[in-house]
């Protein structure tokens, strides 16, 4: 039996008594944003269309305030790009998933801000991509604090973060620079995220290990991931090492179900519940 489904069996036993929305964030790169093939969910014991959970749907994540809140599908809401945020091939991520746990341990509706953006690094001019370092501007930490968070909160009247979950590293681990100076990127980012908002200044944060090209900067920044966790409060890391990335996968637990995407290095349906399920025991 899936986590969900225990969860759903004993939900009566999670508070329901609070009137504040709640709120789980999920950023950081493409393992953030997702690319496990919806298609295999409902054989791991997960909805596809969850009730009760929403997500902020934004088209353009440079607008300061073009979004608003809509129900699930997982699917679609992955990327945050504007091409891609309608799910062209299919894909979820840990979001959904963390929706639906909380859904049911809380017995209440869930609502979700996802920002995730593939390729992305901590560290300043890595690729030719935003990045989310603290000191950058108009790059993807202020587009998630300014252009999602600020506008989204509002919108639902007295709310809580119940939980905040970061998938990142993957592109600073190519570069001899960045995982060097990944855990004071980390630090600086999360310090930034916490005197953003009251809302922010003391919510659980976990911090997701990598597993993807398993190369020794991946490891160092792993370490890097760990310090950081253990010396800032309520900051928590989780290692996802024995999950499968979806190269990984065997005939068996790819259940005849097609990639949509190629079976490469990121996280497989297995990993993304995986992790779901292992950061919401941080924010029950």
């Amino acid at each position: 039996m899936s986590l969900f489904k225990m969860m759903q069996a004993i939900s009566s036993s999670g508070s329901s008594a609070s009137v504040k929305k709640k709120i789980i964030i999920d950023i950081g790169q493409s393992n953030s944003a997702g690319y496990a093939e919806t298609a295999r969910m409902p054989e791991a014991g997960y909805l596809l269309n969850p009730s009760g959970v929403s997500v902020y749907d934004k088209p353009d994540v440079s607008a300061t305030d073009n979004g608003n809140w809509v129900s699930y599908t997982a699917g679609q809401y992955q990327q945050v790009y504007p091409v891609d945020r309608q799910g062209t091939y299919s894909q979820f991520g840990a979001t959904v998933v963390l929706g639906q746990l909380a859904q049911s341990f809380f017995n209440e509706n869930i609502y979700l801000i996802k920002c995730g953006f593939g390729g992305t690094s901590l560290q300043q001019n890595v690729n030719q991509f935003t990045d989310w370092n603290a000191n950058s501007t108009n790059e993807n930490l202020d587009f998630f604090l300014e252009n999602f968070f600020d506008v989204a909160i509002p919108k639902l009247g007295d709310v809580e973060i119940i939980g905040v979950i970061w998938h990142q590293g993957e592109a600073d681990a190519t570069n001899g620079t960045a995982t060097t100076n990944y855990g004071t990127n980390l630090t600086a980012m999360i310090n930034k995220v916490r005197a953003h908002d009251s809302l922010l200044s003391s919510c659980p944060i976990v911090l997701t290990e990598l597993n993807y090209a398993q190369t020794a900067n991946e490891s160092t920044i792993n370490g890097h991931i760990q310090t950081v966790a253990t010396a800032m409060a309520n900051v928590n890391s989780i290692s996802i090492s024995d999950l499968p990335r979806k190269k990984d996968l065997t005939t068996l637990q790819k259940k005849g179900f097609s990639a949509g995407l190629q079976d490469d290095s990121h996280s497989s349906y297995l990993a993304q519940i995986g992790k779901a399920e292992r950061a919401f025991e941080f924010f029950k």
